[in-house]
């Protein structure tokens, strides 16, 4: 767990711009772009709330605060939106492989639906601030004609000759002079001349409610896109309570249940073995004198001996991206803490 407080805050449009700081050196969170946490804090009463999950909206090169972009929409967000600055802030994390890999990736192309542009102006903050010459491209659909951070993009795009922005405005018209600002959805024409119709090369991060990542996905596999080139950020913003590692309340109870119901059959099973095994091994004890003959072999069809044994595939939810990611980033995450 780390201890962070709100250094500030506005709320805007229906989007909290919240940023908050480390309260020790040692609570620094280290990340990847793309990557989220979650947070939690006291109300009024002294009671814990439970723990939301958000996108880091910050860059990891600058890692004395972190900066999350947050829909105001339930009693989560209602009540953080309004905390006195300076209160703390619990985080935990990081979280998530929406991550750009040096190794794997060339070519960019990001598909983000309303506030799901959040990880991805972490991504592209951070290549264009470390100078990055890999060619990026944005398409972003908005309700509104409000777009978040579409005047920082505007400036990024200016120093990052490698960085296209294109945004869609579904409700309002149009703003006259945008000429990057189009109305209507993101659809397939759009990504087709985007990429000049070859979808095949390039990696697509794909980010915003479920409805338009599996619309954008679907779209591009038809196109022929290998899924392992499409990235998305599947949870849906505060959407689910965390305990202390990273898992769900829920699964952990029932987890933890399983767990105890399983070890509670081992025990038995255990006290009643031990009654019976001494007295079966001493009816069965074999003579001084005897030869044991040795089990013969277990054989495949082909006649060869076969060696029984066990196997493991485990996962690790914090797995680190690759480590020539890091040689371009900082150093890697090897633990959640």
């Amino acid at each position: 767990m780390k201890h962070y407080e709100i250094e500030h805050m506005r709320a805007e449009k229906g989007i909290l711009y919240l940023s908050i700081t480390p309260k020790h050196e040692w609570d620094k969170l280290k990340f990847y772009a793309g990557q989220y946490a979650t947070i939690g804090f006291r109300s009024d009463n002294g009671r814990r709330s439970p723990m939301r999950c958000f996108s880091i909206v910050s860059s990891p090169l600058d890692n004395d605060r972190l900066q999350f972009a947050i829909r105001i929409h339930g009693r989560f967000t209602q009540s953080l939106s309004e905390l006195p600055i300076g209160t703390d802030i619990y985080v935990q994390g990081p979280f998530g492989e929406f991550v750009v890999d040096n190794k794997q990736d060339s070519n960019l192309v990001f598909l983000a639906g309303g506030i799901g542009i959040t990880p991805i102006v972490s991504i592209i903050r951070t290549l264009s601030w470390l100078g990055s010459s890999m060619p990026m491209t944005l398409l972003h659909g908005y309700r509104t004609a409000d777009i978040p951070f579409k005047n920082e993009l505007k400036t990024l795009k200016q120093k990052n000759l490698r960085l296209k922005t294109y945004h869609f405005v579904t409700q309002d018209p149009v703003p006259a002079g945008e000429f990057n600002v189009l109305s209507g959805m993101i659809q397939k024409d759009h990504i087709r001349q985007v990429t000049s119709g070859r979808y095949v090369g390039s990696t697509y991060f794909v980010c915003g409610p479920k409805p338009f990542m599996d619309k954008m996905s679907e779209l591009l596999i038809d196109n022929g896109v290998d899924e392992d080139r499409i990235l998305t950020e599947s949870f849906a913003q505060s959407s689910k309570i965390y305990a202390g590692n990273g898992m769900s309340v829920q699964k952990l109870t029932y987890g933890f249940a399983s767990a105890l119901l399983v070890i509670g059959i081992i025990g038995i099973s255990f006290i009643d073995l031990s009654r019976y095994v001494p007295r079966i091994a001493h009816a069965n004890a074999v003579p001084a004198n005897s030869i044991s003959t040795p089990p013969s072999p277990i054989t495949s069809s082909s006649g060869n001996s076969v060696t029984s044994g066990t196997s493991s595939n485990s996962s690790n939810y914090s797995t680190p991206p690759p480590s020539n990611y890091t040689q371009t980033y900082q150093a890697p995450v090897t633990a959640v803490s």
